[in-house]
């Protein structure tokens, strides 16, 4: 589990809080080069869920119909009920995503937005025009439904025409 190296007095970014306790935005340093940033759920959040989050540091379960709102994207480290307040990984190694696909997963996959539990699937497993860049997996992942070790680098939603560019 990662947690809070910056100094920053009172973040414990494996805690959920149901009232505000930082302003939602915050963003804290923490051990293998991660970041947190301080998020309100708009709807209940699992653990391992990769969200979208908003100008307003709303975060939920990224979808292919939010991906497009999101300004960052990032991975719920803790299972967070709707209305309440956590700290969101968003850069950094030594995270964990939940992610989805028919075949194994090797490292390195390219990921979208799905309609799934996880959040995220493997682009090789459906057609469309998001990718979640940023995301990168350590481990092959097997099975439909799976826990990977991931790096995360700025993730954010490449969109139709910047897919082509990229």
């Amino acid at each position: 589990m990662a947690y809070a190296t910056d100094g920053t007095i009172g973040p414990n970014v494996g805690l959920t809080h149901t009232t505000a306790q930082f302003p939602v935005g915050t963003r804290v340093t923490g051990n293998n080069g991660t970041v947190f940033v301080y998020c309100s759920a708009a709807a209940a959040i699992g653990q391992y869920r990769t969200v979208s989050i908003t100008s307003a540091w709303a975060a939920t379960q990224i979808t292919p119909a939010n991906a497009a709102l999101a300004i960052t994207v990032g991975i719920a480290q803790v299972a967070c009920a709707a209305s309440s307040y956590f700290w969101c990984a968003i850069d950094g190694a030594g995270l964990y995503a939940l992610i989805d696909g028919t075949a194994d997963i090797n490292p390195g996959a390219l990921l979208a937005p799905g309609g799934l539990d996880s959040g995220l699937l493997a682009l090789n497993t459906i057609s469309t025009q998001q990718i979640v860049a940023g995301i990168r997996t350590v481990t092959t992942i097997s099975g439909t439904t799976a826990t990977s070790e991931v790096v995360l680098n700025h993730p954010h939603v490449l969109l139709g025409t910047e897919i082509q560019q990229a």
